[in-house]
């Protein structure tokens, strides 16, 4: 019988709005928790439009 474990992994949901008033949400990771903050914050600091960022957990089940 297999058993699984569950671990948590982060992923960065983008959305994006540029000038054009065209919303777009993409979606970047898996990432541990502290590069997953760091990815967020790089990824604001870069845009020449308006972005937000956010953490938010995935949970993946893994059989071992």
């Amino acid at each position: 019988m297999a058993t699984y474990r569950h671990t948590i992994h982060y992923i960065v949901r983008v959305i994006e709005r540029p000038a054009s008033d065209d919303r777009e949400t993409w979606f970047a990771g898996p990432f541990g928790s502290t590069e997953a903050d760091h990815v967020a914050s790089e990824l604001e600091h870069a845009a020449d439009h308006d972005r937000e960022c956010y953490v938010e957990q995935l949970f993946a089940r893994e059989e071992g």
